[in-house]
């Protein structure tokens, strides 16, 4: 076999189908694949190998599945090739169409359906002509007709039985390809025959295109009645059906965004901008749960995927399914529909909630209580605050005190604390006379209010502090660290920051100082890695309070998307969790990564970077924000647009101002609100 000019890009829950694939691909076309599992060796660094070998193949095959559309190295390793110009095929392990960012960013691409063996002899034929390595013989495997017979075994024999064919055409019958009489319109005929059963094609002599099949069963002595254009009618209303059956499940996989054309709104296909739903909508909103919010004539109803009405046009206002039940609005009262656009709690609230944990709250004259789906009250309005149900608890306030109610609407704590948090990790911070303390689900009070702070609980442990010293309870109530701590943080992956006489470490969760407190500065872990100062310089330690990076910095960051900026000699640049400097400090300043891509400034202007540092968007702009799905905001010259991660400017620069909503863009320009789909195209409102 020659060297690996096919690169693998996959995720490890696909291993097994993954690895059948490359098998086949090494046995026919006799070119050895590049993949993770054999192509690292001990000692070697992760990224600079996958980076070589994108390099030095020709071909990339991305082993597209729900898994490896949410791996974050897949992502990079495809947008690497495509930095690279290298050819990308898309293999799909789990559908039959792109999906997800890849039809996003690729939405042209030819891509191959791995459960398709046709699409898979393909892609063998194609390797081998893009490779190089001579034809790849097709199938040689023999059609099955389409008429082959199904006869039965051991058939009673018979001369001949009889046939008529109840139609106002003529027709020919054919048998196992052969064709054995012809029927006039409505006339008895002979069929020489054996009794049995047959697969029988039955064609039209005005329009041959009219073929019929049919499993027919023939009996001695008996009339056999085919009545063809019933059959007909029967098969076009099936073939009707089954274009209808795939057409909705089409329209189901797609993932369908606002289209604007014309001062009007409909939903497109966000991969092939194929319009689903026409635009005949004042105002659409994104799905969500499988519907969307659609305004026409000043009211507002629900449609599905479909563009079926499932809420009519009639209330003011109407909010997104939560639990399959949407809040709406009518002449200034609330109520509730389900997603069968049934009204199943009357409009006649003042104010009201979504649905949390099977509740909602609402308000009437004034006061507030809770109901649950089929509209009961709960809780009668008699509360002057409420809280949204979290753990199956909910705060509540009456004469200026808080206690918590159950989904039963059984007040399990009365109303007797000062304040009142939410349940966290089943445990809730109380306050009475300036003292904090934590109850329990069942109102038992583990704690006792007696302490000057206390925070929510996080991984088992909840901060605390007395005499301006401060510790750490657990759930029980232990004081797991005494509170001799000048101060103490919320613990996040396995670690909480303390700090003792200006200097931090780090304990664990069982309140072990794992890492003395030695560091001017510390923040806390973040995938995996801490960020931390000594002597006026910045680095990082691992869990184990190791220096995997000395302090060579002037600053730096937390580690995001693998990645970490940080400053040297006045400069930024970015390094790996291996401390190697990927991308050099050359920039002014420098932000995380997010999607994919980095924020930079240089002479004073923002543009954008990707993971090998290539400057996707040049530094052009005079302000810009981090990547969110899909797209950054943007302002030159006082003016504000959106560019996708291919830098193209998908809203001009042109607005006074723009933010992300309902699935595209709300942008201002002159005094006047707009809408902007992620298309480009322009709503505008009439006031």
């Amino acid at each position: 076999m020659s060297d690996k000019k096919i690169f693998i890009s996959y995720s490890r829950k696909d291993k097994d189908l993954v690895f059948d694939i490359v098998r086949q691909i090494e046995d026919k076309v006799g070119v050895k694949c590049w993949i993770d599992v054999n192509g690292i060796e001990s000692g070697q660094q992760f990224v600079d190998v996958i980076m070589g070998a994108i390099e030095n193949c020709e071909v990339v095959l991305f082993m597209m599945s729900d898994s490896s559309l949410k791996s974050e190295y897949a992502r990079k390793e495809v947008n690497y090739a495509n930095l690279l110009k290298k050819r990308i095929v898309p293999v799909i392990l789990d559908g039959d169409r792109l999906r997800g960012w890849f039809a996003f960013d690729f939405s042209l691409a030819d891509f191959i359906v791995a459960s398709n063996p046709e699409h898979i002899s393909k892609l063998m034929r194609d390797l081998c002509s893009w490779l190089g390595k001579g034809v790849y013989p097709t199938s040689s495997d023999t059609d099955v007709p389409a008429s082959a017979s199904f006869s039965t075994s051991n058939k009673p024999s018979a001369n001949e039985v009889n046939l008529k064919v109840m139609s106002n055409l003529d027709c020919k019958v054919i048998i196992d390809c052969e064709e054995k009489v012809t029927a006039a319109a409505n006339r008895l005929v002979k069929i020489p025959l054996p009794v049995g059963e047959y697969y029988a094609e039955f064609i039209s002599t005005e329009n041959p295109a009219d073929a019929i099949a049919r499993e027919i069963i023939l009996e001695h002595d008996r009339l056999e009645k085919v009545d063809l254009l019933s059959l007909k009618q029967a098969r076009e209303k099936s073939e009707a059906e089954q274009v209808e059956s795939e057409r909705l499940a089409r329209i189901e996989s797609m993932t369908l965004v606002p289209y604007i054309s014309n001062n009007k709104g409909g939903f497109a296909d966000l991969e092939t901008r194929e319009v689903i739903i026409p635009c005949k909508y004042d105002f659409v909103d994104s799905f969500r749960e499988g519907f969307a919010r659609v305004k026409l004539n000043g009211k507002w109803g629900v449609i599905d995927k479909v563009g079926r009405e499932v809420v009519p046009y009639r209330y003011d206002s109407a909010s997104y399914f939560h639990e399959g039940m949407a809040c709406v609005k009518i002449n200034g009262k609330y109520g509730y529909i389900d997603i069968s656009g049934r009204e199943v709690i009357p409009c006649r609230y003042d104010d009201a909630s979504y649905f949390c944990e099977g509740m909602a709250y609402v308000r009437m004259n004034g006061k507030w209580g809770f109901i649950d789906k089929s509209g009961r009250e709960v809780v009668p309005c008699m509360y002057d605050e409420v809280g949204i149900v979290y753990e199956g608890f909910a705060k509540v306030r009456i004469n200026g005190k808080y206690g918590y109610i159950d989904i039963s609407g059984r007040e399990v704590v009365p109303c007797r604390y000062d304040s009142a948090s939410n349940f966290c990790e089943g445990m809730a911070r109380v306050e009475m006379n300036r003292k904090y303390g934590y109850i329990d689900i069942s109102g038992r009070e583990v704690v006792p209010c007696r302490y000057d702070s206390a925070y929510a609980f996080c991984e088992g442990m909840a901060s605390v502090g007395m005499n301006g010293k401060y510790g750490y309870i657990d759930r029980s109530g232990r004081e797991v660290v005494p509170c001799r701590y000048d101060l103490t943080y919320v613990s996040q992956e396995g670690f909480a920051l303390i700090q003792m006489n200006g200097k931090y470490g780090y304990i664990d969760i069982s309140g072990r100082e794992v890492i003395p407190c030695r560091y001017d500065s510390a923040s806390y872990f973040c995938e995996g890695m801490a960020k931390v100062r000594i002597n006026g310089k910045r680095g990082y330690i691992d869990i184990s309070g190791r220096e995997v990076i000395p302090c060579p910095y002037d600053d730096a960051s937390d580690f995001c998307e693998g990645m970490a900026y940080v400053r040297m000699n006045g400069k930024w640049g970015f390094i790996d969790k291996s401390g190697r400097e990927v991308i050099p400090c050359r920039f002014d300043l420098a932000h995380s990564f997010r999607e994919g891509m980095a924020r930079v400034e240089m002479n004073g202007k923002y543009g954008y970077i990707d993971i090998s540092g290539r400057e996707v968007v040049p530094c052009r702009y005079d302000d810009a924000s981090d990547f969110r799905e899909g797209f950054a905001k943007v302002r030159i010259n006082g003016k504000w647009g959106y560019i996708n991660r291919l830098g193209r400017e998908v809203v001009p620069c042109r607005y006074n101002s723009a933010i992300v909503a309902w699935g595209g863009f709300i942008v201002k320009m002159n005094g006047k609100e707009g809408y902007i789909d992620r298309f480009g195209n322009e709503m505008w409102s009439e006031d």
